[in-house]
């Protein structure tokens, strides 16, 4: 099937690209193992349990002062969850940014048949250009947003809405220079679609970021992500919840220190200034019972 439209020659190819930017990615800077986990060392609860542990480590500084055998168990417990909560999250969050741009990478080495000086040439998917004319048969992932002139194709789309079902594309009466960027559309393909069937040529009128596929690939890795609207509410009511947590925590803390002070016999203030070590003990099991309460009553613990 040799198309009636013509490709494009190679100073339009370098006028276009040049109007219009390529087909590929900006690549996000990634982020290293350490970094993310040192900035999710910085969590509220994590902190919790750090002041936690400084003070169980000067409780049992204060034992082996005073020739008392030391506990290593509360340091050990709590370091433990500390390591093992901050190194899965961060972990996960690794795994997943790898994965993706795993994806990514093997998709930009697709490579895509166009017509160019009048002759069929395969070049990689990054080199297609605004106005290209590229030719689709079973099979091929769609390199960028354009038109279909010639021929008729069925088309997976799932990428892109999560349905299955094939759409049928025929070529549109009159060229355009816009994409309306409805899915529906029979004359209108999408980068990151599949074709399942048929033979037909399209015009690439919209490449690189500005696709609705690169749109999408470029907001799973911004940081600043739009959240869906159930997204939104789950996290209201999540910062909700915390918020009664966190103040419940602190509350049953300062009941707990208050009452296990008064279970002293003389002046508080004058067994607490000559017995640091019993104040730093009361003042770990109440962290402890906050960080009890805090992992119960909020969602994130």
């Amino acid at each position: 099937m040799v198309p009636k439209h013509v490709g494009l020659t190679q100073q339009e190819v370098n006028e276009s690209r040049h109007k219009h930017g390529t087909n590929g990615f900006k690549e996000v800077k990634s982020r290293s193992f350490i970094s993310r986990w040192l900035e999710n060392l910085l969590d509220p609860m994590l902190l919790i349990l750090m002041l936690a542990l400084a003070a169980s480590v000067f409780i049992e500084v204060m034992h082996f002062i005073k020739g008392q055998d030391p506990s290593f168990l509360d340091l050990i417990g709590i370091s433990i969850a500390i390591i093992v909560a901050s190194l899965t999250s961060t972990f996960f969050e690794h795994r997943n940014e790898s994965a993706f741009r795993t994806l990514q990478e093997s998709a930009n080495r697709i490579s895509v048949k166009v017509y160019r000086e009048n002759h069929l040439q395969e070049i990689p998917i990054d080199d297609v250009v605004v106005g290209d004319l590229v030719m689709l048969q079973t099979g091929d992932k769609i390199p960028a947003d354009g038109i279909v002139v010639e021929g008729k194709i069925a088309v997976n789309q799932s990428t892109l809405n999560g349905e299955s079902e094939e759409v049928i594309k025929v070529a549109i009466d009159h060229l355009t220079q816009e994409m309306s960027g409805n899915l529906l559309d029979t004359h209108q393909l999408f980068r990151g679609t599949t074709v399942v069937d048929g033979q037909a040529y399209m015009k690439v009128l919209t490449v690189g970021e500005r696709t609705i596929y690169g749109s999408l690939a470029q907001s799973l890795q911004s940081p600043q992500e739009r959240d869906t609207p159930l997204k939104v509410k789950l996290k209201v009511l999540a910062h909700r919840i915390s918020r009664f947590g966190y103040l419940g925590g602190l509350l049953m803390a300062i009941i707990l220190f208050w009452r296990l002070s008064r279970s002293l016999d003389g002046p508080i203030i004058a067994i607490y200034s000559s017995d640091m070590e019993l104040f730093f003990d009361h003042l770990l099991q109440a962290l402890m019972m906050a960080v009890i309460l805090v992992v119960v009553a909020v969602p994130e613990g």
